[in-house]
């Protein structure tokens, strides 16, 4: 190689275009190539000799004039097979090895001679590769043109060469311009295209970053404009180059910003295969940079809507991220495959539960043995997605072995954690009653009392509603939620002031009321003063059903028991039973309520 391009392409190898150079580092090169000391000392010469000796120039500057000194050179093997260059030989070539083509400059300077033989298995592609290899520089900077038209890669170089005995070969190089760092990125998008479609992987990489940080701009990314230049194939390219994970990662990335857009956006992506080939990414990979952002795109995608997360399914994409979360030691590739898992489980209709039957032992042991909250938080909602469906899905968690785990993080003391465990907990016991019995057997009562006292509106909402459901079940388990304090917790409640509250608080006390048994549990503990309070002063059309139908059920409870109640009690029943009557507009309360004032 001419030293001057020799020269170059080591400088190339530590340096950017935009970066700048010193005289040290020069010095540095001439220790690693000796042989260059001549073009290094006129090098030094043009550029440092009358600067300051820590004064620094544009390599961009340096590496143009290496490279027109280099093509102004005088080129001494103009005759030698370009084999022969590579390995030195300077032998006369044989007769079946004479000159067929040669490749020169505009200036005429020769750059390579290709032999007959060489000719004949040679694209012009591999010609190109020659001829860049040979100017250090990138494939796409240079051009070939032969007969006044530009050489096409796929073309054969005895096809241009036909039947002529030698053919000259015209290079034109073109250097991709560097970008400009006084203008901002999303200003140079048509440089940063010709980058990420180069060849040349230290351009890839430094595009796939220039597009990751545009795309990372929190409030109104430019991903509509990113994906308007045409480069969405190209990233999905890029990221199947396993031979470098930098690229892979910065392009995932990229990608993984582009699918955290609208539903449009994320389309666009899904419709070029990104879903399929992100998952053999993942599957071929070994680096965890690579798998954690794989993973997260995969979460965008599937989280974005239910048709993409059943395409996700489609694609064999689950059982992969699955197996990254059961055998990562890094807790940020857990954190973002925990969540990615979750969206897999998450929305209506839900997935069939013999696709996610692989998800629950997994995220099972993050639950017992994680202390991450982010993990926790986002495994309980996977927990949660699961259970939220027939007593088949409520079983499968139960059969997990969690259930105390999940008893006890209720007590966490993060909000975020408590919500899910929450959800988790409560659709539980909406099974049967043996599955509600396997939650109540983990003595939930402590913390759901703590719940009830929680500043937040919707877990104190869900834990009412949780103890609604407790209370459709067995006379033993609604006798449990008496005496572990919870029903007189909800006497509090009925004078709450957020209505979902109220109305989970109405709900308790009527399903409460359907066991007969219960009627003098439920007035002496105070839920009847409860309920009447709610019918006297909640207007909703549903409490105030709820309210007559809890005097009803209790009312002939206790005449079926012929239990002598106070009479005064008895009065004010009747009192605000009539009241509703007359103020209540809805008929079929009304109907109902004097159902009460004429008993069987």
């Amino acid at each position: 190689m001419d030293p001057y391009q020799q020269i170059a392409a080591a400088l190339k190898a530590q340096l950017k275009q935009e970066d700048d150079i010193k005289e040290e580092l020069c010095s540095k090169v001439l220790k690693e190539h000796p042989e260059c000391g001549d073009a290094l000392g006129k090098l030094k010469e043009r550029f440092f000799e009358k600067a300051e000796g820590s004064e620094a120039v544009k390599f961009n500057e340096v590496l143009q004039w290496l490279q027109t000194t280099a093509e102004a050179q005088p080129q001494l093997r103009k005759s030698i097979s370009l084999k022969k260059q590579k390995t030195g030989e300077l032998d006369e070539d044989p007769a079946g090895d004479q000159e067929a083509l040669n490749v020169r400059t505009a200036a005429g300077s020769l750059i390579l001679t290709v032999s007959r033989k060489e000719v004949d298995s040679m694209l012009v592609a591999q010609l190109r590769k020659n001829v860049a290899d040979q100017l250090a520089r990138c494939v796409d900077e240079v051009k070939l043109v032969a007969d006044e038209k530009q050489l096409q890669n796929d073309e054969a170089c005895k096809d241009i060469l036909g039947s002529r005995d030698f053919l000259e070969v015209l290079v034109v190089t073109q250097q991709i311009p560097p970008l400009d760092p006084s203008i901002g990125p999303l200003q140079q998008m048509d440089t940063l295209k010709l980058m990420i479609m180069s060849s040349s992987r230290e351009h890839q990489i430094d595009a796939a970053t220039h597009y990751r940080k545009i795309l990372s701009i929190e409030r109104d990314p430019p991903i509509d404009t990113v994906l308007e230049t045409g480069i969405g194939p190209r990233l999905l390219e890029l990221c199947q180059v396993d031979e470098s994970p930098q690229l892979q990662f910065e392009t995932l990335w990229a990608i993984c910003n582009i699918v955290s857009g609208s539903q449009d956006q994320t389309t666009a992506m899904v419709q070029l295969d990104a879903v399929s080939i992100i998952t053999k990414v993942l599957t071929e990979s070994k680096n965890f940079d690579v798998l954690e952002q794989g993973v997260w795109a995969l979460g965008n995608i599937a989280g974005d809507s239910v048709p993409h997360r059943n395409h996700c399914f489609d694609a064999g994409a689950l059982p992969i991220v699955l197996q990254i979360l059961d055998s990562t030691t890094k807790i940020s590739c857990a954190r973002n495959a925990v969540w990615t898992v979750s969206n897999f489980c998450r929305g209506k209709p839900a997935p069939d539960l013999v696709e996610l039957i692989p998800v629950i032992p997994v995220i099972a042991r993050y639950l017992r043995e994680s202390q991450d909250q982010e993990v926790i938080c986002d495994a309980l909602w996977c927990m949660s997605y699961i259970s939220d469906g027939p007593n088949a899905n409520i079983q499968a968690v139960i059969d997990s072995g969690i259930c105390n785990r999940l008893v006890e993080l209720l007590a966490h003391a993060a909000t975020l954690v408590q919500t899910p465990a929450l959800r988790t907990v409560a659709n539980l016991v909406t099974g049967d009653d043996a599955q509600t019995d396997a939650i109540l057997a983990c003595n939930p009562y402590d913390a759901m009392l703590s719940l009830l006292k929680s500043q937040k509106n919707k877990i104190r909402q869900e834990c009412c509603w949780m103890i609604s459901n407790i209370c459709a079940g067995t006379l033993s388990q609604i006798h449990q939620v008496h005496d572990k304090g919870l029903l007189s917790a909800l006497n509090t409640l009925a004078k709450d002031t957020e209505f979902s509250v109220r109305k989970e608080v109405a709900f308790a006390f009527s399903n409460a009321s359907e066991k007969e048994e219960m009627a003098r549990t439920l007035i002496e503990s105070g839920s009847m003063q409860a309920i009447q309070e709610m019918m006297r002063t909640q207007h909703d059309e549903r409490i105030q059903n709820l309210c007559i139908t809890f005097i009803t059920n209790v009312w002939k409870a206790l005449m079926a028991d012929g239990w002598k109640t106070d009479k005064h009690l008895v009065v004010t029943w009747m009192e605000d039973v009539e009241e509703l009557i007359q103020n209540c507009h809805n008929e079929g309360i009304r109907n109902n309520a004097k159902l009460v004032l004429m008993p069987d």
